[in-house]
C-alpha cells in the first residue's frame, strides 16, 4: 500500500509533518544491505543509517537525515533483546507470542534492494492459526527530508481479539537513573480531538497488567503517537492509515509503547472463520522546537484513585534514600523505580514470580502492606509477612535499573524483623526478572531483631540491569525503611 502525506488531514498530525517539512530538500540515497553475524545494518553511500536484528527482528533506526548525524555508538550486542543497543525498536514481528517471538510454524523473508529502497516481506504463520504479513520499506522522503522508515502491518485471526502489531520504544527512555533518563512525556492525538500527554512517572508504569483498560490510550484516525523532548532525537509514529480502531498502552517498565488493534467486530470476519486488520505507518524524527509546543499544548490524563491507592510512598530514586513518608505525584515526570504495587485490590497486584509460587492461591494483599506505625527515620515502612518454609520478595521498578558495564553498585537499608528472617537481594539480568546471571545477598536480619542496617554490593559486569528486592523468609513478619540504591565506583 502507497500513501502520500497530502492525503492526511488531522491537525495535529499535519502540524508535525509541517514541521519536519522544513528540512525538505531533494536527495538519492544509495542503499545497500551489509550483513554481519548477528544481523543485518541498512547503508547509505557505506554509512549505516539502522540495523536489523537476525533473530528478533527489531528494526534499530539510528539515523534518520542524510545530512546531519545522531551521533550514536553502533555496537552490537550478541544479547541483544527488548531494550535497544543503539537508539531505538520497532518489532517488525507481531506480537502474536511475544513481543519478538519467532513464527511457530513457518516465516518467510523477502529482501528487495534497488539502491533507493529496499524492502523487507515476513510472512508469518502460527499454531495458533494467526497469519501475519508485514513490510518494512527504507527509502528517502523529500517532504519530511529525513530517510523513510514506513510499516505495514497485516493479522489475520481465526479468533477475534486484541492484537498488537507492534512494539515502540526509545532507547533509555524508561531508564530509571535520573541522570540517564530520556523523555518525559508520551503524547498521541486522541479520537475526541484533543492532543494528549502522560507523564513519564513510576504511577504510570504498570499499565499492561492484566484488568487495566483504563490505562489504554486511543489514538485517532491518521494520527500520531512520540515522545518528548530531547534535542536531537524525539521518535514518533504517524499512522497513515489503519482499517481499525488503534490501542496503545505503557508497558510495565520502560514506558515503551504497545500498538494494538482492538477487538476487530462482525465486518472484519472474512472467509466466515477469520477477521483482518492492517495499518501503515511510518517512524519520524520530531523537531525539538515542535514537541515543546506539543507538550506544552496538550491535555494532561487524568489520574485515577487506583493510581494514587497503588502508590502510596515515593518513587525509589537511585542516589537517595527512600524513607517511604510520603507518596510520589503521579502528575509530574519523575525517573526511578516503584515498589511494585503495595495495598491495591488483590486483581492489580503485581508481584515477582517466587512470591507467587511462595503465595500459591493466597492473597498477596495479606502479605506485601504498607505500615503506618512502624519506621526507622519516621512512621512508615514496607511490611513483608512470610509463612514457615517459604520466601517472599518484594521487588522494585518493574524488572531492573539500568547500569553502567562493569560498575559496582550497593542496596542498602535498614530491616526490623518479627518471627522471621529478612535481607536484602541484587541480582544482574538482561532482560526479564525470571531469569539472573548472578547475584548477592545482605547478611540476614535474625529473627525478632530491631532495626539493623545491611547493605550488599554487585558488581554489573556487562549485564544492563540489575534488581532490587526485599526478602523475607520464614512463619513471621519484617519491616523495610530507608532503602538506597546507588553507584559504588566504576
Amino acid at each position: 500500500m502507497t500513501l502520500q502525506l497530502d492525503t492526511i488531514v488531522n491537525p495535529f498530525t499535519r502540524g508535525l509533518l509541517d514541521a519536519c517539512s522544513a528540512a525538505s530538500q531533494p536527495y538519492e540515497p544509495e542503499l545497500d544491505v551489509q550483513e554481519i553475524d548477528t544481523g543485518f545494518f541498512i547503508r547509505d553511500r557505506e554509512r549505516p543509517i539502522a540495523y536489523i536484528h537476525r533473530r528478533w527482528f527489531l528494526l534499530d533506526a539510528f539515523e534518520f537525515s542524510p545530512f546531519t548525524s545522531l551521533g550514536r555508538d553502533t555496537t552490537i550486542s550478541p544479547f541483544y533483546d527488548m531494550g535497544t543497543y543503539i537508539n531505538m525498536h520497532a518489532t517488525l514481528f507481531c506480537n502474536i507470542q511475544g513481543n519478538h517471538g519467532w513464527p511457530t510454524v513457518g516465516c518467510d523473508i523477502d529482501w528487495q534492494v534497488d539502491g533507493h529502497q529496499i524492502s523487507i516481506d515476513i510472512k508469518a504463520q502460527y499454531q495458533t492459526g494467526d497469519r501475519t504479513h508485514n513490510t518494512l520499506t527504507i527509502g528517502y522522503d523529500e517532504f519530511t527530508g529525513q530517510y523513510l522508515y514506513r510499516l505495514h502491518q497485516r493479522v489475520r485471526q481465526p479468533h477475534l481479539k486484541r492484537q498488537e502489531f507492534c512494539n515502540l520504544y526509545p532507547k533509555d527512555m524508561g531508564n530509571g537513573m535520573p541522570e540517564d533518563k530520556k523523555w518525559q512525556y508520551t503524547l498521541w492525538t486522541g479520537p475526541d480531538g484533543n492532543l494528549w500527554k502522560m507523564p513519564h512517572n513510576p504511577a504510570f508504569a504498570m499499565c499492561m497488567r492484566a484488568l487495566d483498560p483504563e490505562r489504554d490510550k486511543s489514538i485517532a484516525p491518521q494520527g500520531w503517537l512520540g515522545f518528548g523532548v530531547e534535542d536531537d532525537f524525539n521518535l514518533c509514529a504517524v499512522f497513515e492509515h489503519a482499517s481499525t480502531s488503534l490501542l496503545s498502552a505503557t508497558c510495565d517498565m520502560w514506558f515503551d509503547e504497545h500498538l494494538s488493534f482492538v477487538q476487530p467486530t462482525m465486518e472484519y470476519m472474512v472467509d466466515r472463520d477469520a477477521s483482518e486488520a492492517e495499518v501503515v505507518f511510518r517512524l519520524i524524527n520530531a523537531p525539538a522546537s515542535f514537541m515543546q509546543r506539543a507538550i506544552a499544548d496538550a491535555r494532561q490524563v487524568p489520574v485515577s484513585d487506583k493510581e494514587v491507592l497503588e502508590h502510596g510512598g515515593p518513587a525509589f530514586i537511585p542516589g537517595l534514600v527512600n524513607d517511604l513518608e510520603s507518596p510520589m505525584d503521579p502528575n509530574e515526570p519523575q525517573a526511578g523505580g516503584v515498589w511494585q504495587m503495595i495495598n491495591p485490590k488483590p486483581v492489580h497486584l503485581v508481584l515477582e514470580d517466587q512470591t507467587r509460587r511462595a503465595l500459591g492461591k493466597l492473597d498477596p494483599a495479606l502479605f506485601v502492606t504498607w505500615a503506618d506505625d512502624c519506621g526507622h527515620s519516621g512512621s512508615r515502612s514496607i511490611k513483608l509477612r512470610s509463612l514457615p518454609d517459604r520466601i517472599v520478595y518484594l521487588g522494585a521498578t518493574g524488572h531492573g535499573f539500568h547500569t553502567k558495564p562493569d560498575t559496582t553498585y550497593r542496596f542498602d537499608g535498614w530491616i526490623k524483623t518479627g518471627g522471621a528472617s529478612a535481607r536484602l537481594w541484587l541480582a544482574r539480568t538482561w532482560y526479564t526478572s525470571a531469569v539472573t546471571h548472578g547475584e548477592a545477598v545482605s547478611p540476614d536480619v535474625r529473627p525478632n531483631s530491631d532495626w539493623t542496617h545491611v547493605s550488599v554490593e554487585i558488581d554489573s559486569q556487562e549485564y544492563p540491569y540489575l534488581i532490587c528486592r526485599l526478602a523475607v523468609e520464614g512463619d513471621g513478619y519484617a519491616w523495610f525503611d530507608d532503602l538506597r540504591f546507588d553507584r559504588v565506583r566504576a
